[in-house]
């Protein structure tokens, strides 16, 4: 979502939270669709695995959901981004 925002305005919010890319690309294309609780679930990973030291309670499970997640919306990103970005 962040390539989105790049493409359309040059810039991108320094942030991992997902709700809150997604409002903000809401504002150029209605193409990526994503549910709060989606979005929970990306910004947790976002967030949580970002930093080794801390530490995380990712199952296995929670991990094949965030990358079924993550490719839905890759999906839906490489479909609004122009060809060449």
């Amino acid at each position: 979502m962040k390539a989105v925002l790049i493409c359309r305005t040059g810039d991108y919010p320094k942030t991992h939270d997902i709700s809150m890319l997604h409002k903000l690309c809401k504002e150029y294309t209605t193409e990526i669709d994503l549910t709060p609780s989606i979005a929970r679930t990306l910004t947790r990973f976002a967030t949580k695995s970002r930093y080794p030291d801390d530490v995380h309670d990712f199952t296995e499970a929670d991990t094949e959901l965030g990358l079924k997640y993550a490719g839905q919306i890759l999906e839906q990103v490489r479909k609004v981004l122009p060809v060449n970005a």
